[in-house]
């Protein structure tokens, strides 16, 4: 059991930080969680049964924003050699400069629709980190997995476990210490402050940048 932060693991963070933010961003700025479909396909079954054409058209879009962003890290993974982390890094930079120039005054859901895109887009681009599977733009299964790893260990003392309740806690405190931040930032100085966890993104570049090449040296050994 190694619990030594590896570099992939640091980007995986770095990357579960932003996502926090945007959790944070979403849920302030329209009371809804922007980073998963759940609610916006709850919410089209209902305008589909009431015959609201305008919602449905609204939803309808915003789930077709997160299919793409689902489907086009896929493609460059399976299709190019591009490197998808890069991508998705100035993918996010851009859905938040947009974020931070969307008027307060917009439709709730369209104002969500660069999060729909971009979280689903890292989500993909960043599946998780050390051979475990975790999302970084929201928090259900890695606190299902933090539990369930913490119980395993006293059920079968497997140290195993133990990593897995560690790594998926970092996610944890890494996601919820950017919704932290933003919660602060945007209760502070407003809307617009989105642009600051630009930072962080432009962070993250540099330590992929690394991992690329540590992984091209690894191929020529």
């Amino acid at each position: 059991m190694n619990r030594h932060l590896t570099l992939e693991q640091k980007i995986f963070y770095i990357m579960a930080f932003i996502g926090g933010s945007m959790a944070g961003f979403a849920t302030l700025r329209t009371g809804v969680l922007g980073s998963a479909q759940t609610s916006n396909l709850a919410e089209l079954a209902i305008a589909i049964v009431g015959g609201d054409l305008y919602h449905i058209t609204l939803r309808v879009i915003a789930m077709i924003l997160y299919a793409f962003g689902v489907a086009i890290p896929r493609i460059i993974i399976k299709r190019t050699t591009l490197n998808v982390k890069i991508i998705s890094v100035i993918v996010d930079i851009l859905g938040i400069i947009l974020l931070g120039f969307m008027p307060e005054h917009l439709n709730a859901v369209v104002a969500l629709w660069p999060i729909f895109f971009i979280m689903s887009f890292q989500w993909n681009s960043f599946p998780g980190a050390r051979g475990y599977v975790s999302a970084s733009i929201f928090s259900t299964n890695n606190f299902r997995q933090v539990v369930t790893g913490i119980t395993d260990y006293f059920l079968d003392k497997n140290p195993e476990s133990v990593d897995r309740a560690l790594f998926f806690t970092g996610t944890l405190i890494s996601f919820h210490l950017g919704v932290m931040l933003s919660c602060i930032l945007i209760r502070s100085f407003g809307f617009k402050t989105v642009w600051a966890f630009i930072l962080p993104a432009l962070f993250a570049v540099p330590l992929i940048r690394k991992e690329q090449q540590q992984s091209a040296l690894a191929k020529k050994a």
